[in-house]
């Protein structure tokens, strides 16, 4: 014995909808005609006919509201019906739909102000951006590997990690993006802000900035607790950096 198939489309929800209530319609009026001679019998199924009417068109009302796109099977939107389904569950997203839609708006907002550039030469580099892919932080350019001229110019793998950050990049995702290196252990941290005034919302993984200036500091354990607190903005970091140790940073380079 087969199955009866189950109601899956709101266009099947509105089908029974409607049968359902011209039949009901259909059996008042004619329970009210063999009961005209008894009015105070017959003028409630009247009235309750006309009441059908109603929920009727609030039924249709509602569906075409809230499901146009699945009432309609033409290609115009076939692609918009795919967007509503959940690819991993195949289920309809409903509500979620308003939701995604902000979470894309808010992610391109922060794309447009926060961009993060990473040094293809980093010791570490498959390691961060892994790290960075994983949790949904975007690096917008890739540099230091793609160029002979620079490849050159520098050393094929550079000496630490420098972090340079201008005071336009978001300070939420700079102290997001810390706190990712420092708990899968991302060796050779250092820290400049000495590019601030030409790109303020740019974020460089493996800055030069070491080679024409001495504002970095290695991030220490000390460093890293005051930049982390809630209180630090992108502006006072600065002051915090007198925490680290340039010597430290002669240090790491005679080992490469």
């Amino acid at each position: 014995m087969k199955k009866a198939k189950k109601i899956t489309k709101p266009i099947q929800l509105l089908a029974v909808v409607v049968l359902g209530l011209l039949a009901m319609n259909a059996l008042f009026l004619k329970s009210a005609s063999e009961l005209a001679d008894c009015r105070f019998l017959a003028a409630p199924l009247v009235i309750a006919s006309i009441a059908n009417v109603y929920i009727l068109i609030y039924f249709v009302t509602d569906l075409l509201k809230n499901y146009r796109d699945q009432l309609q099977d033409d290609k115009r939107y076939s692609k918009q019906n795919k967007k509503n389904i959940d690819l991993a569950t195949g289920k309809p997203l409903s509500d979620k739909g308003k939701y995604s839609s902000d979470v894309i708006k808010l992610e391109s907002a922060l794309a447009a102000t926060n961009t993060i550039n990473l040094n293809e030469l980093l010791p570490e580099y498959k390691k961060i951006k892994q790290i960075l892919s994983e949790n949904d932080i975007p690096v917008n350019n890739l540099f230091g590997g793609g160029s002979k001229e620079v490849d050159s110019k520098y050393d094929d793998v550079l000496p630490f990690n420098l972090l340079t950050y201008g005071f336009g990049f978001d300070i939420e995702l700079f102290k997001k993006i810390l706190i990712l290196f420092n708990s899968n252990n991302v060796k050779n941290l250092y820290i400049s802000h000495s590019i601030h005034a030409i790109n303020k919302n740019m974020f460089y993984i493996g800055s030069y900035a070491y080679l024409g200036s001495k504002n970095y500091r290695i991030l220490s354990g000390d460093m890293m607790d005051e930049i982390l607190n809630k209180n630090v903005s992108k502006y006072s970091i600065g002051k915090v950096m007198k925490l680290g140790s340039i010597e430290a940073i002669r240090t790491v380079k005679k080992q490469y």
